[in-house]
């Protein structure tokens, strides 16, 4: 039994519970400062949730930390957390705060080594002045609160200030005070024990810079190079490049002539070794290993056991750890904060889950490793890009997007020559992953990752054979939508995926264009519906959506492919205020929307075929023409024949013109008007 269901997200204080064998660039780094030349200035970059804070506890636990680990600790270890500082402060009242910090900090330990107290006394006093003189601390309150912390007496340090305006107080200079704070560093080293360790200095960790207002970060980047660089100091610093430059970016405006350069000659000035947090080498498996076995969602066997993806190029089995470090290295990446959100996630609701199968007594409900695995894939989804999971779970059947879903969506189109080329991209050569592409070029971010999560969505298409997975997917989206950022009203995703995806016909002819779509038109659709029914019987499967109806192949050729494929769509519809509403076909091959059959009042027919070069490349070689737009009718009723009998074992129904038929079904709903 596991002692706890979740991972807390909380620093390391050392690293003796380090994971992720981050061990000998912590050691490096400690090595590298304890001989540094001082004053020096160490900026340990990093995304949010990369470790920076418990890298920066391991070095203090390393160099600082005589309690801690370290038998003979090199400095006096000083942590400031930013974030604390600014919480309902504004930028003045940080700065005031850093000063008031760093000072205190400085005079206790004085204190603690029995330090002379004329050295405490006069830090003590050129901070106060020079605070003073800054105008930070106007108000009585304030000036007491500064005083107190700073180890004056508050209530006898405010009354001559505030009744004679700064009392016998000298206003004090960025400079003096420097010099200030230099002797009493330099006294505390001078008043070590003689029989402890010898302390070569100060080193202070600043904490989650990057955690706060940018311009706020680069105003106390000033104050430490400016008030606080003195000899034996050394500052370890958690704040990233970019944030340095959107607080510049922020101070001089849009309108200014700086440029990377000197944004680069800013940091550089300030920062004397940049270390980037080294996440690409974090020991991730392990982690998932010892993380997934401790919240009990895989055993050590379950961890190492041979999964046959389904449908694999090269036809081999992958242990289940090894598709769940894929899994996430394609979406959260080596980002641990994310991870322990993930690992978080997955213990929720297989709890969830146990308690549904022993409320039933039903354990053929039991998850397997495929169901693990794709609750696993989702859950990444889920964290790593929600816009891709919410529209998954509008539309669970992933693998069966198309140009209709897309349209639903409201994606923007694709030229021609855009889609030839990603046909010819193993990662975008189906009409479900183009969707992808289009869903992804909405934002920046998703435009970057469009190639893991096409990569993500395929492990997860994998995990089952196509008859099944529309069921198993629904299913487990109704599992882990209960942790989404933006849930749906009904979490019952089961419910809410029947009704979206499968209504009647009748539901559709009454809703379609709002309820508001010609009679004829919603008849003729009716007719050409009834006569393909009639005339395929059993060899297509027919499902109704709010977007159309779609006609698939049952009987097909290829043994490999278990998923019928798209072959008609239907629809009464109108893409814009300038065109009146058409009745449309569009027929499908193995390149995705290959063409489509139109109609519009007053007799108007309108159809076409896609210039994708691998469709004009087949048909070229069973009709007399040589580019898309020279294609008859009769050409077009032809093309829908050669995907038929491309796709299906059955022979095409004899005589069948699907143009005439669809003209038939037209015809007789002028003729015959009243609406279905």
């Amino acid at each position: 039994m596991n002692d706890y269901t979740n991972i807390i997200d909380s620093p390391l204080r050392n690293s003796k519970d380090d994971k992720l064998d981050t061990g000998k660039y912590v050691i490096g780094l400690a090595r590298f400062l304890s001989q540094s030349a001082m004053p020096t200035t160490v900026a340990i970059q990093g995304q949010w949730g990369s470790g920076k804070t418990s890298f920066m506890n391991q070095l203090r636990s390393i160099l600082c930390d005589a309690d801690n680990g370290s038998k003979d600790p090199l400095y006096f270890g000083v942590w400031m957390n930013m974030w604390e500082y600014s919480l309902m402060q504004n930028p003045e009242q940080i700065l005031t705060g850093i000063i008031k910090g760093l000072t205190g900090e400085c005079t206790a330990i004085l204190n603690k080594l029995n330090a002379p107290a004329a050295v405490a006394s006069e830090l003590r006093e050129k901070a106060w002045s020079f605070l003073k003189k800054t105008g930070a601390v106007i108000a009585s309150t304030a000036i007491k609160a500064g005083v107190n912390a700073i180890g004056l007496d508050g209530e006898a340090a405010a009354e001559p200030i505030l009744n004679s305006g700064g009392g016998d107080l000298k206003e004090t200079t960025p400079q003096e005070f420097r010099e200030s704070f230099s002797n009493a560093v330099k006294k505390c080293l001078n008043s070590q024990p003689k029989n402890g360790p010898q302390r070569r200095g100060f080193m202070f960790f600043i904490d989650d810079l990057d955690r706060i207002n940018p311009e706020s970060a680069v105003q106390i980047l000033e104050l430490l190079k400016n008030m606080f660089e003195v000899d034996n100091c050394i500052f370890v610093l958690a704040i990233d490049y970019d944030v340095v430059v959107k607080g510049l970016k922020a101070k001089f405006g849009s309108n200014d002539n700086h440029d990377d350069r000197a944004y680069r000659s800013f940091f550089d000035k300030i920062i004397q070794m940049p270390f980037s947090m080294p996440i690409g080498a974090y020991d991730i498996t392990s982690f998932l290993e010892d993380s997934l076995r401790n919240i009990g969602y895989f055993n050590n066997e379950g961890l190492h056991k041979e999964i046959k993806l389904s449908q694999s190029e090269d036809d081999n089995s992958s242990t289940v750890i090894s598709i769940i470090d894929e899994m996430t290295r394609l979406s959260t990446g080596p980002n641990p904060r994310s991870i322990k959100r993930l690992i978080n996630t997955l213990s929720l609701i297989k709890i969830i889950s146990d308690v549904q199968v022993e409320e039933s007594g039903d354990h053929s409900e039991e998850m397997n490793e495929q169901d693990l695995l794709m609750n696993y894939g989702l859950v990444c989804l889920q964290i790593a890009y929600p816009q891709i999971y919410e529209h998954i779970v509008r539309e669970p059947c992933f693998v069966e997007w198309d140009d209709t879903t897309a349209r639903e969506f409201r994606l923007p189109e694709l030229v021609e020559e855009k889609k030839a080329l990603l046909s010819s991209i193993t990662e975008f050569d189906a009409p479900w992953k183009q969707v992808v592409y289009r869903l992804c070029q909405t934002t920046t971010y998703l435009m970057a990752s469009v190639m893991n999560i096409s990569k993500l969505l395929n492990i997860i298409k994998s995990l089952y054979d196509d008859s099944v997975f529309e069921n198993k997917i629904t299913k487990m989206l109704g599992m882990t939508s209960v942790t989404s950022i933006t849930p749906s009203d009904n979490s019952d995703i089961n419910k809410q995926s029947n009704k979206r995806n499968r209504i009647s016909l009748e539901e559709y002819f009454n809703n379609t264009l709002d309820g508001n779509a010609p009679a004829v038109l919603k008849k003729a659709a009716y007719n050409l519906i009834e006569q393909l029914q009639n005339i395929f019987a059993e060899r297509l499967a027919v499902k109704v959506y709010k977007s159309g109806i779609t006609f698939s192949i049952i009987n097909f050729k290829t043994e490999n492919h278990k998923r019928a494929p798209r072959y008609l769509w239907i629809g009464v519809h109108q893409y814009s205020k300038l065109e009146g509403p058409k009745l449309e076909m569009a027929c499908f091959s193995k390149n995705g929307w290959t063409g489509n059959l139109c109609y519009l009042a007053k007799n108007k027919y309108s159809w076409w075929i896609s210039n994708v070069e691998d469709n004009l490349k087949f048909f070229q070689e069973e009709l007399n023409f040589t580019r898309a737009d020279t294609v008859t009718l009769n050409d077009f009723s032809t093309i829908v024949k050669l995907i038929f009998e491309n796709s299906s074992n059955d022979a095409y129904p004899l005589n069948l013109n699907i143009a005439e038929l669809f003209k038939q079904a037209v015809d007789k709903a002028l003729h015959n008007a009243p609406a279905v």
